[in-house]
């Protein structure tokens, strides 16, 4: 007679443990409040654009400067409305020979187009700098 044939017994593996992934809420946007009226640059979505070419054929280059061959960096905080219009200008930092006030005098008067929140415009303050470069 025929031996019977023995199977062995299946091997059962247990179910892998499924762990649900965390809900993970994004934190929420704290902006900055406003001083004075403007927004600090880091709390816009959108910030001021300058037309760099109109910027450039607006800065002087100080006579002084040129002569004694000075180049420099002028830092200004710039206020910037919520039309763009650019209402007030401080010479944060300045090197002399007269680079601060060229720096200003560049952005009087200025329209930009203006910095945003979620689409909405608002008025702005930020630190711009301006280089002052010799070019052979």
């Amino acid at each position: 007679q025929p031996e019977p044939i023995v199977r062995p017994e299946p091997i059962v593996r247990p179910e892998p443990i499924v762990r649900p992934e965390p809900i993970v809420r994004p934190e929420p946007i704290v902006r900055p409040e406003p001083i004075d009226g403007y927004f600090p640059l880091e709390s816009t979505t959108v910030g001021p654009t300058f037309d760099s070419t109109l910027l450039a054929k607006r800065i002087i280059y100080p006579s002084l400067a040129k002569r004694q061959g000075k180049e420099g960096v002028v830092v200004l905080r710039l206020f910037i409305s919520s039309s763009g219009d650019v209402e007030d200008i401080w010479i944060v930092d300045d090197p002399g020979y007269g680079f601060g006030e060229a720096a200003q005098a560049a952005f009087q008067g200025m329209q930009v187009a203006p910095a945003s929140i979620e689409g909405k415009p608002i008025a702005v303050t930020l630190l711009f700098p301006v280089r002052f470069t010799l070019r052979n």
